[in-house]
C-alpha cells in the first residue's frame, strides 16, 4: 500500500505521474518506450 493517510492521493495518483513522464520522454525521444507497465506489479524502466 503507498497511501497511507486519507487524502495523501489515489490510485491514480501514480497512473497520471506516470503518463505525463511518458509524454515528456516521448517529445524528447521520439520512439522510445522507457516506461514500461508490468501488469499486476506496477512499472519499470528500460533503456
Amino acid at each position: 500500500k503507498i497511501w497511507n493517510e486519507p487524502g495523501a492521493g489515489s490510485n491514480k495518483t501514480v497512473m497520471v505521474h506516470i503518463s505525463n513522464l511518458r509524454e515528456k520522454i516521448e517529445a524528447a525521444l521520439p520512439g522510445e518506450s522507457i516506461i514500461q507497465t508490468v501488469w499486476g506489479v506496477g512499472y519499470k524502466v528500460e533503456k
